[in-house]
Order: structure tokens, then sequence, then C-alpha cells
């Protein structure tokens, strides 16, 4: 079974849990990372850990096309529930049909209401 990490971005933010997750999957599945960014983050330190690192440019006009023919795996594993990574993962869902699992760590599931410090959040 081959899993494809979606992850949102190249950004220092994003390595720890990437590499945790392919270093624990990877002797037991077949493992492609793809991620989605506009920016030279921190790429160089992305492909050293993961030979095969796929980057898809952000462009609104291609992406959804460009995952759809990047992503090759049997199952989408989207890297925090972000827009670029959860939310090209339930729309490659309705196209291809294959199984979204969503990583969600403590801190984003508690960075909602009413359980967020953040005031203004609250509001919108």
């Amino acid at each position: 079974m081959k899993i494809t990490l979606l992850i949102p971005d190249t950004s220092i933010k994003s390595f720890p849990r990437t590499k945790l997750l392919y270093n624990l999957l990877k002797p037991n599945f077949d493992l492609e990372v793809i991620a989605v960014s506009n920016k030279n983050e921190e790429e160089a330190l992305f492909r050293e850990a993961f030979p095969n690192l796929k980057k898809i440019k952000y462009n609104l006009g291609t992406i959804i096309a460009d995952l759809n023919k990047g992503i090759t795996g049997d199952v989408i594993y989207a890297m925090r529930a972000k827009p670029t990574s959860f939310g090209f993962a339930m729309s490659l869902k309705a196209q291809k049909k294959l199984p979204v699992i969503v990583d969600i760590d403590s801190r984003e599931l508690y960075n909602c209401y009413p359980y967020s410090t953040n005031f203004t959040k609250n509001f919108l």
C-alpha cells in the first residue's frame, strides 16, 4: 500500500511531525511526500530528509490538476487541518475516491471556540 503524505508547506513548523510520521510509516508502507507551497522556505531541509519529495506550486488555476497527476498513493494522509493539505485532500477524495486521513495535533484542536484564548478569533 502506498501512502501520500500531503504537507501544507515546507516551513520548519511542518518538518518535525512530517519526519516523525515518515520514519514510523516507512518500514511498513511505500511513501511519497508532496508539499504544496509557493515559497522556498526550508526546502533544502525537506529534500535532504525526504528524497522522494514532490513540490506542487500553489497556483489556484492548476493546483488541483497538478495534485491529481502528482498523487499516486492509495491513501492521502493530510498533515494538519489546513486548506493546503486537508482542503485539497478532500477535493481529491471527491475526484479520485481515495481515503483521507487528517493529522490534527492538540494545538489545532484547542485553537477553536470555546477553548481558544484568542479573543478576536472567537468572534469570527
